[in-house]
């Protein structure tokens, strides 16, 4: 037996346990209480042939150990940590993935041969779930559930990351609609299972190789895991007859996307539009909500973008519903072949002139490769050419984004969960010439001063510490441009501000510098 999992064990204060059919495991007995250090795949004598020798053999790459690596999940030492709670920090790991090991994964064999298999891609989670069942209070509760949903449910269970929250959603959801739950489980664990053909798809579409195709290939897997997170996350949150949609956007949503953002960044492609299968679809807003494969996927991009709010972005969902019902509501569409990628709302306003943006959602896999910008250029081309207005709602953060392509900001006001949201406008017909002004124009005039007023064109540049827009915004001035320098607790914000009507002079001369 001590041949059979490495000779490196011999003379060692080790233990050999079978932890699940077909699973062997070596606990460091060393320090007192097991430790799983190993693991290994057990075969029956059926299953290998003998040797010439004697020996049995099935093949010495299946009968390697496979050593937890734990550093993987530790990570390297942070800044201000003794190398003493660092270690400290490691066995506390050690000790709760053996307990999970040795209580858990009996009730989930197949799990315990798929971590046999590829153990750094479900590492992390095993040890926010080991945690997790060290913490509760009723760790019966989740063998209860593994003997019920197998290792499906387990595996859901792990890669949610068993933060305190989403443990009892997973839980609760499965007690209060086990028939439901097994879906999402199932097509989940589909998706993961999906994971070794990250590395054919990355190859075909990027023409990467040798280490950087390697690089590009765990990213791929990363963001596909990190990112189907968020939609098992919106379909356990889901109890409406949305929920067989959502599982297959669980099950279909991300190998074409993770594939493209690494060909993006790797510069085999060099933007969306030249994946194969791209097309842009403008549909109506009544069509789109009698296509239930439409109204999923969408859904799904949108409560994973605002699945940090209290309410994993439900009410957003529903004003987004709500305004789909609008006469001339249109919805454009970025996809590749039937997944979308990006997708922005236009509505009409009776009491104004122009058309108002909103709903803007990029898939999170995409926010990299600026799906978001080629839609508002879209949007420029398909309306603003054409003597149409735009007018939309933002963020701060986005309203810079927006001003790079002619947006003004024309007034601001709070939002509970946003901070300051400001109204922007795209106008057809008026140019700003601030808009054009470089960062060290803008820096040379406002000098170490945090206010700035041109004395010929009436143009104000105004520096804050908070993200807080000045208050002449919407008061006879509109915000041409914002400048964000720094990071955290030590950013600042410059604002730049031109008269609300420009007069043609103004609006032909830029100030002196």
């Amino acid at each position: 037996m001590l041949h059979y999992i490495g000779k490196e064990f011999y003379n060692k204060e080790v233990a050999i346990r079978e932890l699940a059919p077909g699973v062997g495991g070596v606990l460091d007995m060393s320090a007192g209480s097991p430790v799983l250090t190993h693991t290994f795949t057990i075969f029956s004598a059926e299953e290998i042939e003998p040797t010439k020798s004697g020996w049995r053999s099935a093949g010495k790459k299946d009968t390697q150990v496979t050593p937890i690596a734990y550093e993987h999940v530790i990570g390297e030492r942070d800044q201000g940590e003794s190398q003493l709670e660092h270690d400290a920090h490691l066995e506390t790991i050690k000790r709760n993935v053996t307990k999970l090991y040795q209580e858990v994964l009996p009730h989930a064999p197949e799990y315990a041969q798929i971590i046999q298999r590829q153990p750094n891609y479900e590492l992390k989670g095993i040890t926010e779930t080991a945690y997790w069942l060290e913490q509760s209070e009723n760790p019966e509760r989740l063998i209860a559930f593994t003997e019920q949903f197998g290792w499906q449910g387990l595996r859901s269970f792990v890669q949610l990351g068993a933060n305190e929250r989403m443990a009892e959603e997973v839980l609760s959801f499965a007690h209060e609609s086990p028939e439901q739950a097994v879906r999402v489980f199932e097509s989940y664990a589909g998706l993961l299972d999906r994971m070794d053909t990250v590395r054919d798809v990355v190859r075909r579409e990027t023409g990467c190789k040798g280490e950087a195709c390697e690089e590009l290939i765990e990213a791929a897997r990363e963001r596909l895991l990190r990112k189907t997170v968020l939609y098992l996350t919106n379909a356990l949150g889901t109890q409406d007859g949305h929920q067989r949609d959502l599982a297959e956007v669980v099950q279909d949503a991300y190998p074409v996307a993770a594939s493209l953002a690494a060909g993006i960044e790797s510069g085999a492609l060099r933007s969306v539009q030249d994946m194969e299968g791209f097309r842009q679809d403008v549909v109506s807003g009544t069509r789109a909500l009698q296509d239930a494969n439409l109204m999923g996927d969408m859904i799904a991009i949108y409560k994973a973008n605002y699945s940090q709010y209290d309410d994993g972005g439900a009410g957003l969902v529903e004003q987004f519903r709500e305004k789909l019902t609008h006469e001339d509501a249109k919805v454009h569409l970025w996809r590749i072949r039937d997944e979308v990628l990006a997708f922005v709302l236009v509505t009409d306003r009776p009491e104004e002139a122009d058309l108002y943006v909103s709903a803007l959602n990029v898939n999170p896999a995409l926010v990299d490769a600026k799906a978001g910008t080629g839609l508002v250029r879209e949007l420029e081309e398909t309306y603003v050419k054409q003597g149409v207005a735009l007018s939309a709602e933002a963020t701060l953060d986005n309203a810079a984004g927006y001003c790079k392509f002619g947006y003004v900001a024309t007034a601001a006001h709070e939002d509970a969960d946003e901070g300051h949201i400001l109204d922007v406008t795209r106008y057809p017909d008026r140019d700003y010439p601030t808009q054009s002004w470089k960062l060290s124009k803008i820096l040379h005039l406002l000098q170490d001063e945090d206010e700035y007023t041109d004395p010929e064109t009436g143009v104000r540049l105004v520096r804050t510490r908070a993200p807080t827009p000045p208050g002449e915004l919407g008061r006879g001035f509109v915000m041409t441009n914002l400048v964000r320098i720094g990071k955290g607790g030590e950013r600042s914000y410059i604002f730049v501000l031109e008269p609300e009507h420009p007069t043609p002079a103004h609006a032909a001369t830029a100030p002196r510098t």
